[in-house]
């Protein structure tokens, strides 16, 4: 039986589910189960064994006899297994180390260089393994998933350090948390697997989908100080199967650079390198996703983690194989464009604004080899970051181009002096392949406009209580308290209770009070009336509330007439020198008669 056939076996013998594959799940002590060279007092030999990753050895205290290794309690691993040794290796945790030739910002953005997520808070360190093609054909970054969209972490369990599908993909050198992203962004997270720890996602723009405009992506690899290398795609990539241990292979990341290494050991997912000479460095935090090629530079593998050690580095295989899953496999990846396809090109265009509204545009100006597809809009407020919303999508119908819009009212919580940002996206089939969405390409079309949302107008009005109500008559009032819009008109809007409403001839809208007079009613009869406001158009923009009023039953008794001034009576008046008098009177003041005393001075009658 070959030794990585015996190696399977034993995974699904110390798997957390005996008999059951679990990736990354194996009882007690034990991280993985592997193939590898015999270690004798610390130096590597040359003779194959089983190797067993553990997080710490057992004290000597515990061993038992004929048995060389213990994993838990209650679980020994013998000396040989099937004719061959095992062996058993521990690892800690690194430290880290920096290439800075690597962390610059580069249009278009090489392999090998500083690329992640970006998240508001934190800086991520992450290493982009190189250009890929989706399905062949559509140009994508790729990397870790843990660094282009991120895992839970115990150290944040309060944090959001992950980000969504279609969220950004920045390239530069370390940017920090408090500066803009948008000078950094050249992809967003397309597509991620949880076999695997890898990520992809789609470039804004790029040269492989059009002869013109600059390219975003590469697939060159970054220069590190101490060296470097191209990928050679003419070569198929390596599988479990044609892998071995003691292979050369050749690493290129972010913190560590270039580093030369040797295949150490062949776990059943996944294999790990160590560093030549031993010792060095191969593989520290921010070098996830480094690109591991062998000594023809064969793509081999992508590095995922550091094997608790920094002269240690595991790396997931592009071709799938055995139990092992293949990045390639997993996410459709290849390392040529041996399908090319052209995409729809799409554009965002200007806005219109208008009160209370902000109608969105886009356009799909070709097809490319799409037979079919839909268009949407992604808008968020302008100083958000991951709060982007997405329009419903819509069918692109007909020739093109296709012209489309979506309006944003208040209803979608975007208020007046409030501004949005927004783009236009295309997704795309070819006889019913998902090709992934398309962005507007800057150097062709706009990408992300912005537009501000105007306040709407006011207009107001009120509706009070009727005056001059009689058996068959009463007037109607209203009063005009907002008038931002020229043009408008009032109406009222009256009805014999149960009967319908009529509509009053319209009048020029002025601020304040308005009225309209009705005839003709009935007598003790319940009527009901409200005010309204139009526009030039005839549209109602604002109505008040309804009241009512009631015809009277019998005319009112007239008031009574006054009653004329008394003459002064002789016996009360007085006369000095012929000029002046005084008397009691009495007069009819506001409907009830008052005594009042009467002075008559120089002409002239006052009343006290």
């Amino acid at each position: 039986m070959k030794l990585f056939e015996i190696i399977q076996i034993l995974h699904l013998e110390y798997s957390y589910k005996k008999g059951e594959h679990v990736p990354g799940f194996l009882k007690g002590n034990i991280i993985a189960i592997g193939e590898g060279f015999k270690e004798v007092d610390g130096k590597m030999t040359d003779e194959k064994c089983i190797k067993f990753a553990v997080r710490k050895k057992k004290n000597k205290k515990d061993l038992k006899k004929g048995k060389d290794i213990i994993v838990d309690d209650d679980e020994l691993i013998p000396d040989k297994i099937l004719g061959y040794k095992t062996d058993v290796v521990v690892r800690d945790y690194p430290k880290k180390i920096r290439d800075d030739n690597l962390s610059e910002r580069v249009r278009p953005a090489k392999g090998a260089m500083w690329a992640s997520r970006y998240l508001p808070k934190y800086t991520v360190n992450g290493t982009k393994t190189c250009k890929m093609y989706y399905r062949g054909s559509v140009p994508v970054t790729l990397s870790n998933r843990h660094v282009y969209r991120g895992d839970s972490d115990e150290a944040y369990p309060d944090e959001d350090i992950m980000i969504e599908i279609h969220d950004d993909i920045i390239q530069s050198g370390g940017i920090h948390h408090t500066e803009d992203p948008d000078d950094y962004r050249f992809a967003t997270l397309i597509d991620y697997s949880e076999n695997v720890d890898s990520a992809i996602g789609v470039v804004y723009e790029d040269g492989g989908y059009y002869t013109t405009g600059p390219s975003y992506l590469s697939e060159d690899m970054g220069e590190a100080v101490n060296g470097g290398f191209q990928i050679n795609r003419a070569l198929s990539p390596h599988s479990p199967s044609t892998l071995q241990v003691g292979d050369k292979v050749k690493k290129l990341g972010l913190m560590t650079g270039y580093v030369e290494g040797t295949v150490n050991l062949k776990w059943i997912n996944d294999f790990e390198i160590i560093s030549d000479p031993e010792g060095q460095a191969i593989a520290v935090p921010g070098d996830s996703g480094s690109m591991v090629v062998d000594e023809n530079n064969r793509p081999t593998g992508q590095l995922f983690a550091q094997m608790f050690g920094d002269e240690y580095g595991v790396c997931h295989y592009f071709e799938e194989g055995n139990f092992a899953y293949g990045v390639n496999n997993e996410l459709n990846l290849s390392f040529n464009q041996d399908d090319p396809k052209t995409p729809p090109r799409i554009g965002t265009l200007n806005p219109e604004t208008s009160e209370g509204e902000i109608k969105m545009k886009g356009i799909v100006r070709d097809m490319g080899d799409a037979t079919d597809g839909e268009v949407l809009f992604r808008w968020r407020k302008q100083g958000q970051v991951f709060e982007w919303k997405e329009t419903p999508k819509q069918t692109i119908t007909g020739s093109t181009p296709f012209n489309f819009e979506h309006t944003i009212t208040e209803n979608d919580g975007v208020y007046e002096n409030e501004t949005i940002e927004y783009m236009a996206v295309v997704e795309w089939e070819i006889n019913g392949v998902n090709y992934l969405r398309r962005y507007p390409s800057e150097h062709e079309e706009n990408r992300l406009l912005s537009a501000t949302m105007e306040a709407t107008p006011e207009v107001s009005v009120t509706t009070h209580t009727a005056t001059g109500i009689e058996q068959t008559s009463a007037t109607m009032v209203g009063e005009v308290t907002e008038l931002d819009i020229q043009n408008c008109q009032t109406v009222f809007f009256w009805r014999e209770d149960g009967g319908s409403w009529i509509m009053t001839e319209a009048s020029p809208a002025e601020m304040g009070h308005f009225y309209h007079s009705l005839t003709g009613l009935t007598k003790n009869t319940s009527y009901s009336y409200f005010t309204a406001i139009m526009d030039s158009e005839e549209e109602v923009l604002d109505v008040g509330t309804t009241t009512t009023f009631t015809t009277l039953d019998e005319e009112p008794e007239p008031e009574p007439d006054p009653e004329p001034d008394p003459e002064p009576e002789e016996g009360n008046v007085k006369f000095f020198d012929g000029t002046e008098w005084t008397s009691t009177v009495k007069v009819f003041v506001n409907g009830s008669w008052q005594q009042k005393t009467a002075k008559y001075i120089n002409g002239q009658i006052k009343l006290e």
